[in-house]
């Protein structure tokens, strides 16, 4: 799969899962798990993006670690939501799946950039 496809199908995901990541909103530190889950997805786009802006592969290897750091970060608030009864398991079902669609897409990037030229 070619590295634009990738992000097509990365951006595609942080779509669908911005729309089902609407916790509801029961407890008051129910507006910072949102809040968070926002901003992580987010920074996981801008890094991705970030990185295919950049002429080494070191420099697109390292914001493609930090944007798989963030899928990381975002499956325990994901985690964090759920045990507080914010989320249902459905939407907390879907979520994850879509967050570790994107970690295997970085991950594969990230393999690419390490494998010699031909």
């Amino acid at each position: 799969m070619h590295l634009k496809q990738n992000i097509s199908i990365v951006k595609r995901d942080l779509k669908g899962l911005r729309k089902r990541g609407r916790i509801a909103t029961r407890e008051d530190d129910s507006f910072f798990l949102a809040d968070q889950v926002k901003r992580i997805s987010l920074s996981i786009a801008a890094n991705i993006a970030d990185g295919n802006g950049r002429f080494t592969k070191a420099d697109r290897r390292n914001f493609f670690d930090i944007a798989r750091g963030s899928v990381q970060g975002c499956v325990s608030l994901l985690e964090q939501a759920r045990r507080r009864d914010l989320i249902n398991d459905e939407d907390h079902g879907k979520m994850k799946g879509d967050l570790e669609k994107i970690a295997r897409m970085l991950a594969e990037l990230i393999n690419r950039l390490e494998k010699p030229t031909t």
